[in-house]
């Protein structure tokens, strides 16, 4: 009964910028659906789902996909490669590469510079992941088209789903020029 309420207050927060404050909130949340489901049950894919989402509008494209393989994993795991649950975490996987490529402010982090790479080397402070543009294009790619099978291959698939996943196809294409 709390979730609700705590999702209006995480959005409000995150609306103000204060994005710490949010994420505790998000990590509530999930103690609360762990708590509730357990450590490994397909039923915390939409929590982690959110989170990830969550993550991707706030630049953290690296800890958005983090959480978006593990719903994918939890969901395969318990369910199968198969199941219409994964639709909603793979869509997700693919609008966070999405916006990491086109994101200006991940350039900063694509060419080599020593400078900065000693200061991502200093003790207690992590060294950010530099993932190619080719890698998040295919790993984009593949997920959307994985939620498109998984879709088309469901009679009980609702059409908007469908065409939402379509839609999104066809937007991550015509992105690149295709």
């Amino acid at each position: 009964a709390q979730v609700p309420l705590l999702e209006k207050y995480i959005d409000s927060l995150t609306q103000l910028g204060r994005y710490p404050e949010a994420l505790q909130g998000y990590k509530y949340v999930m103690r609360i659906a762990t708590r509730k489901h357990g450590d490994n049950s397909p039923a915390l894919a939409p929590t982690l789902e959110r989170i990830g989402r969550w993550y991707t509008q706030v630049g953290l494209y690296e800890q958005a996909r983090r959480t978006l393989h593990r719903a994918i994993q939890l969901v395969e795991a318990g369910e199968g490669p198969k199941s219409p649950k994964l639709i909603g975490p793979l869509t997700a996987l693919a609008a966070c590469n999405r916006r990491q490529l086109i994101d200006p402010k991940q350039e900063l982090f694509s060419s080599p510079d020593a400078e900065r790479a000693t200061l991502y080397h200093e003790p207690g402070l992590g060294t950010p992941s530099v993932v190619s543009s080719t890698a998040l294009t295919s790993e984009g790619e593949r997920a959307l088209l994985r939620a498109a099978e998984i879709a088309d291959a469901r009679a009980e698939t609702s059409p908007v789903q469908v065409a939402d996943v379509r839609t999104q196809v066809g937007d991550w294409y015509q992105s690149r020029g295709l």
